[in-house]
């Protein structure tokens, strides 16, 4: 175990240098061309394996190995055109391999910083080259697989035989020929996708994928639409900016890594291939000059506007996609997604991050589209108000105007000439890139960008803005999504909406409750109900609710009744399954709403906070002074509300309920419901195993209303408590060992070890003594530590009358039962006792609790994230085991019930 962890440290993956001493003392010597630990008896027959050029911080190969010639031997082919390198259809991989982080950081750290000292058009050529010669999505791997590794391709560029590598990937391209699809297999594709972005955490994608249209076809009457939206115009003459040249854009504070942290997870890549999680993948790894310095320095190049003008055509472009916009029965129209370069949208998003405070002050009050927190519902609450207040004047007139193609058509002489006057700060940047033409690629062609902005640029809210600033000098409508009218016509809206939202919900594949909770239930409407009166909303958007409810039933095969689907609704925190109700939270939304757009129109939430108050408890009350003086938070206000639903459920269940409910409102007792299905990784239930664990969590009867078969005379209890504490069948051993398991593997991950199922060791009457589960022997301050694991159920009879007042009490009961037993053993031994006390629905004892904090800080460490992200996963993996293990007990006896045709 040492060895490997040594070899990344060899490697470059971990930073510092492996010890000489350790070297010595365990016979290894570090290769010089591959940087692995080799046995020094074995140096030599590895150097003959090994026989490589050596390269100056990163790894070797051998040519042999790829079937190529060494450089030296011929001479090196050209570099392929700008046009050649975004015209190849490449796929790049999205992350980067541990394994392979170093050599990519090592090849594109050089290629920056040629361009940081050289800024010539060959630089930057090859870095747009560099993704798509040494992290190409091959179409398949495996012991037979033919293609080079990354870290042979980057020894390769490394060597100079750039040209040679792209040669190689002309001949073997990895897109097949394009197939037209039937109407199944583009639908199998749909779910298929969903669930592949779904188990990458890409859940809002998933969802995305189920209902898009698709991409528009490859027609001649798309590439006529694609050549409409983009006009021709004239090339703008740049103006010049009252401010002197500078040379460093960014200020010293600005921090590169946290702003690549900022775009989302899973973003695209323009024409070269470079994606953003290439930047944070290659970040990782400790060089001698750190490879965010040298992308400091070329974001500060392309800021001040220092970038060869010749390369502006290509890094302004982009890769075009165009989408299917228009429903049924009408005629074909496309959406346009622009995905520009990463270099060129990092470096737009930190003039953002840099511009923003004087934004902020020079659009308002006029507008509310950029550098303005919840700029939309002003925009909505300010309409709404004045309707109110002026639409008996006669003379009153609200003019609403839609914009057809409106980024695509602005003057880009306008734009210049309004940024040079107003943030001539931005000008070399906005000149560089708007000053001349670029290119957009798409499958059917290319496309010159000539007028307006491109979607793609995080600028480009912020340069629309400023032209429409220049002419900036109840109806029924709707304004940024929201609508605005009488009660009919809000109605309407909202079953619009709610009919946009059926065909996600109708959609939803197997990782179907994940995408129910967090992207097509509560959180698809919440704007809805920020920006719009309860009042006017409240009826459609039970309708909603009622359609979640459909839909949770058909993704689980739970039908539950009216008070289980009540805790149903409740958050994850509060012991239900997070499927908030959006007509019960709509008015703790637009409440929060209007509280934090500083609106100052009180007239509208007189009846809005009488329908609050008669949600939350009395001394919860809120009132317009309130709402004035403190901004209201829509998680505070939903909290309260939920805090009285969950008083509402307590107060009219059974004291088995009781504790039922309190032991799964505990910290950490729901992770196994955030856990992203994997089967792979073993991170999932198995259909029957889901939804049976969702029965016993909702209290649901999952007893089947028979007897145990490991106990005729006992008749199982509607909530499973005999199933999951029956001593015969082996379901208690079974789930002990899988926590345990779970508990051990993070122990070595966290390179502590862990030794299970120590005895003491000491006489005959000891040696079946287990003091500990899991040793420990260097656990904190030296000492080691025996964590005993114990689980216990809340439903005891001797416990349930504390455990459905006191939550967590059971386990603090097994803590002091395990203390007890064990305290005299371990105190001989020199060890300390920790019991790893948990009831059956997951709440765990104060001592497990303080164990994982400990154990996470150090799997932080080790695992390279936050100590957050490493005790989340940990308290997964245990809750997931957990409840497996019960749903299991749980299936075992209701399978024997059914095979005697019960």
């Amino acid at each position: 175990m040492w060895r490997s962890h040594m070899n990344l440290h060899a490697k470059g993956v971990f930073p510092g240098e492996v010890p000489t001493w350790w070297l010595q003392e365990q016979n290894l010597t570090v290769c010089t061309n591959c940087f692995c630990l080799v046995a020094v008896s074995r140096f030599t027959s590895h150097l003959d394996k090994c026989s490589t050029i050596v390269v100056s911080g990163c790894r070797s190969f051998p040519h042999s190995s790829l079937g190529v010639s060494c450089p030296s031997e011929n001479p090196l082919p050209a570099l392929p055109s700008w046009e050649e390198v975004c015209e190849l259809q490449c796929p790049t991989i999205r992350y980067i391999p541990h394994k392979a982080r170093p050599a990519v950081a090592c090849v594109l750290s050089d290629v920056l910083r040629s361009i940081c000292f050289e800024n010539s058009e060959e630089a930057w050529l090859k870095l747009f080259m560099l993704p798509k010669c040494v992290l190409r999505a091959s179409k398949r791997g495996g012991r037979h697989c033919k293609h080079p590794s990354i870290e042979q391709l980057c020894g390769l560029w490394s060597q100079g035989d750039i040209g040679g590598i792209w040669n190689r990937i002309k001949r073997h391209p990895v897109i097949p020929p394009h197939k037209q699809n039937s109407p199944i297999d583009v639908s199998k594709k749909k779910i298929s996708s969903a669930i592949g972005l779904g188990r990458e955490g890409l859940l809002g994608k998933a969802c995305q994928a189920l209902v898009s249209p698709g991409i528009a076809p490859n027609t001649q009457e798309v590439w006529n639409s694609l050549q409409q939206k983009h006009p021709k115009g004239a090339q703008p003459s740049l103006p010049i900016s009252s401010s002197p040249p500078v040379t460093h854009v960014l200020p010293q504070g600005l921090n590169i890594l946290s702003v690549l942290h900022s775009f989302p997870k899973g973003t695209a890549c323009g024409p070269s291939g470079l994606r953003i999680q290439h930047l944070l993948d290659s970040a990782q790894i400790h060089l001698s000059v750190p490879l965010c310095s040298s992308l400091r320095g070329v974001v500060d190049i392309l800021a001040s506007g220092r970038a060869p003008i010749s390369v502006s055509k290509f890094l302004a472009g982009g890769s075009l996609t165009a989408l299917v916009k228009n429903k049924e029965g009408r005629p074909l129209d496309i959406r346009l997604i622009a995905v520009g370069e990463a270099l060129r949208r990092l470096t737009g998003k930190c003039l953002c991050i840099i511009t923003k405070p004087k934004a902020t002050d020079f659009f308002a009050p006029l507008q509310y589209g950029v550098a303005c927190t919840a700029g939309a519902e002003k925009v909505i609450h300010g309409v709404r108000s004045c309707i109110k207040t002026h639409w008996i004047d006669d003379n009153f007139t609200v003019c609403k105007v839609d914009m057809s193609n409106a980024f695509n058509c602005v003057s880009r002489q306008a734009l210049l000439e309004e940024c040079a006057v107003h943030f001539p700060e931005l000008l070399p940047w906005v000149g560089w890139c708007y000053g001349s033409q670029s290119t957009l690629w798409h499958p059917l062609g290319q496309l010159s960008s000539e007028v307006g902005v491109q979607q793609g640029d995080p600028l480009g809210p912020l340069l629309f803005s400023l032209v429409l600033h220049k002419v900036s000098r109840v109806p029924n409508l709707v304004i940024l999504g929201a609508p605005i009218g009488d009660l009919i016509f809000c109605a309407k809206f909202v079953a619009q909406k709610r009919a946009d939202a059926a065909v996600l919900l109708s959609q939803l594949a197997e990782v179907a409750f994940l995408l129910l909770r967090q992207c097509a239930a509560f959180c698809k409407l919440v704007h809805l109900a920020r920006s719009a009166p309860p009042s006017h909303i409240a009826e459609g958007l039970a309708l909603f609710d009622k359609d979640v409810r459909q839909c949770f039933a058909e993704c689980t095969a739970v039908d539950a009744a009216d008070v289980e689907w009540m805790q149903a609704q409740l958050s994850l925190s509060r012991g239900g399954l997070g499927l908030r109700s959006l007509s019960s939270h709509c008015v703790a939304a637009y409440l929060a709403s209007i509280s934090s757009s500083g609106c100052d129109k009180w007239n509208l939430l007189v009846e809005p906070i009488e329908l609050c108050n008669g949600l939350v408890p009395a001394e919860d009350a809120i009132t317009l002074e309130t709402l004035a003086t403190s901004n209201m938070r829509q998680h505070s206000l939903s909290g309260k509300i939920e805090d009285q639903q969950f008083r509402q459920l307590f107060h009219i269940s059974s004291p088995a309920n009781r504790a039922r409910l309190l032991s799964i409102s505990s910290r950490h007792a729901a992770s196994w419901l955030t856990v992203i299905p994997s089967p792979g990784l073993n991170l999932h239930l198995e259909p029957n195993e889901f939804q049976i664990a969702v029965k016993w969590w909702l209290g649901m009867d999952v007893s089947f209303g028979s007897c145990c078969p490991h106990c005729p005379d006992h008749r199982l209890d509607p909530l499973g408590h005999h199933a999951l504490t029956c001593k015969h069948g082996g379901d208690v051993v079974l789930r002990h060992n899988s926590l345990q398991d779970v508990f051990v593997e993070f122990c070595h991950r966290a390179c502590l070890g862990g030794q299970v199922e120590v005895g003491s060791g000491q006489g005959h009457d000891r040696l079946n003594s287990r003091p500990a589960d899991v040793l420990v022997k260097n656990w904190h301050l030296g000492k080691p530590a025996a964590f005993d694991l114990t689980i216990t159920s809340p439903l005891n009879p001797t416990t349930l009358t504390e455990a459905g007042v006191i939550c967590g009490s059971s386990a603090q009961v097994a803590e002091v039962r395990k203390h007890a037993a064990n305290d005299g053993k371990c105190k001989e031994l020199g060890w300390v006792c920790i019991p790893l006390a948990v009831e059956s629905y997951g709440c765990w004892g104060m001592e497990a609790q303080e164990s994982f904090k400990r154990l996470a800080a150090r799997l932080a460490i080790h695992m390279g994230c936050s100590r957050s992200q490493a005790t989340t996963t940990l308290y997964q993996r245990l809750s997931l085991s957990l409840v497996r293990a019960n749903a299991r007990a749980l299936l075992c006896r209701a399978r024997v019930h059914l095979e005697e045709g019960g």
